[in-house]
């Protein structure tokens, strides 16, 4: 009995003889640093700077975070180049992190890199984030186009990969822009994914997140059709052969012609797509193009939701001699000239490029329902939102002028009713089956007798 009563006094007094050695004094903030280096920092400390910089796409805003905070933002130069300068950081690891958000409202991944900083000193670090990136359709008709496109470090090879096992190439241009088409016939139906990273000379991006997107197949409907013919507005004669070969006393031309009603019609101007519109309820479309060439060969095709006719008859026109002056050497394009959207998702991001305009013009944006905007520019470039009331086929157009010349392209839009996906009627029923369960027991409480 006295023996276990002296252990239990020397267990008790060891214990507390232990516990005489842990002083408060002994705990300073330069302990804490040193031994736990990993655990974010917040003192801060006089001449501990971190400078990031880096390239990403030109006039993007780049935001610099250390773990969740932000710490600093800064605007991309012409050349893509950034600089930010952190001051007074702490001592210790820091969780960068690096976006941008592009001229074209696009936001990068985020690039993360760990930096020490150790005290008063100046650490440098590059950080390049990946380009951004965006596809033309989430949902593709097997056999149809799929265009990849986004921004970044100008003039680098941008890098698309696709399923981890096809790999695409191409260089970005000097704004940064660069753009993949690929032919989806080789794809299998079902869901793929892919990513982009740049590269060049020394530079290295990281690479962005995975970007989904699914194959299905044509769905069995009649191929619509088209037919182009011109009208007699501004029309001299006929040469050659009086059914495909017109001179114009104009470089402004109305084309017209007869398709499936209410199909969305494609114009082409000697291969390339210049604009859309939809044919109304009799088949009955038209649509003015401008003959940026003394000789342009025009067709067209029409379009449903899965599938294309193929092009019309081919109509040559020839500017007229006397019309030569008339010259007008600037030139207006959409990045799109056709939209497919679901009922849902009703908002469009149009871009409007220009070239050759004097330095200020007037534009006008006819979107198609009861909405016009319209606006004096001098960006060569600009992306305008618009969202659509509902469904149903919209045909707008946009027109540029200025002194010397007035230009206008035609798109399409097209909203559509969406079937709600598998996983939201489950949902649906869930709701519906708990609330049910929930009323059934609130029911049954007030029934009770107190």
């Amino acid at each position: 009995m006295n023996l276990r009563v002296s252990l239990k006094w020397v267990i008790i007094g060891s214990m507390l003889l232990t516990a005489t050695f842990l002083k408060p004094s002994t705990v300073s903030a330069t302990n804490i640093i040193s031994t736990s280096p990993s655990i974010p920092v917040s003192l801060r400390v006089p001449d501990t700077d971190l400078d990031v910089g880096g390239c990403v796409s030109p006039n993007s805003l780049v935001t610099v975070m250390d773990g969740v905070a932000v710490v600093g933002t800064a605007l991309s130069a012409s050349t893509g180049v950034y600089s930010i300068s952190l001051l007074s950081q702490g001592v210790g690891i820091h969780d960068i992190n690096v976006f941008y958000e592009d001229s074209y409202g696009q936001v990068s991944t985020t690039s993360q890199d760990y930096v020490y900083l150790a005290p008063k000193s100046l650490t440098t670090r590059t950080v390049n984030p990946s380009p951004t990136a965006r596809i033309s359709e989430t949902v593709v008709t097997l056999g149809k186009k799929i265009v990849f496109q986004g921004s970044g470090c100008p003039n680098k090879e941008i890098l698309l990969n696709i399923d981890n096992n096809m790999s695409v190439t191409t260089i970005s241009k000097q704004d940064g822009s660069w753009r993949i088409t690929i032919d989806s016939t080789g794809f299998h139906v079902g869901y793929h994914v892919f990513r982009v990273s740049a590269y060049g000379g020394s530079y290295t991006s990281s690479v962005s997140s995975k970007y989904q997107f699914k194959i299905v197949e044509a769905e069995a409907e009649a191929e619509p059709t088209t037919n182009t013919k011109i009208t007699q507005q501004n029309i001299t004669s006929s040469v050659v052969d009086p059914k495909n070969n017109y001179v114009s006393s104009s470089r402004e031309l109305v084309i017209s012609g007869q398709a499936t009603p209410n199909t969305m019609v494609e114009v082409y101007v000697d291969d390339e797509l210049v604009g859309s519109v939809y044919s109304n309820t009799d088949g009955i479309w038209s649509i003015v193009i401008y003959m940026v060439r003394d000789t342009v060969v025009v067709k067209t095709r029409a379009c449903t939701l899965s599938m294309c006719s193929g092009f019309s008859d081919s109509v040559k026109y020839f500017l007229a001699e006397s019309t030569h002056s008339q010259d007008c050497s600037a030139s207006l394009k959409l990045n799109r000239y056709s939209y497919n959207l679901e009922s849902g998702h009703t908002g469009i991001d149009l871009d409007i490029i220009t070239e050759g305009f004097s330095d200020q013009y007037d534009k006008t944006i006819d979107w198609g329902d009861v909405a016009i905007s319209h606006q004096t520019s001098e960006l060569n470039s600009e992306r305008l939102h618009h969202v659509y009331p509902g469904i149903g086929h919209y045909n707008g157009h946009v027109s540029v002028s200025d002194k010397l010349c007035g230009l206008t392209v035609y798109f399409t839009v097209n909203i559509y009713s969406g079937k709600p996906a598998p996983w939201r009627l489950i949902t649906i029923i869930v709701l519906i089956i708990i609330s049910l369960n929930l009323a059934h027991r609130t029911i049954v409480k007030l029934k009770r007798p107190v």
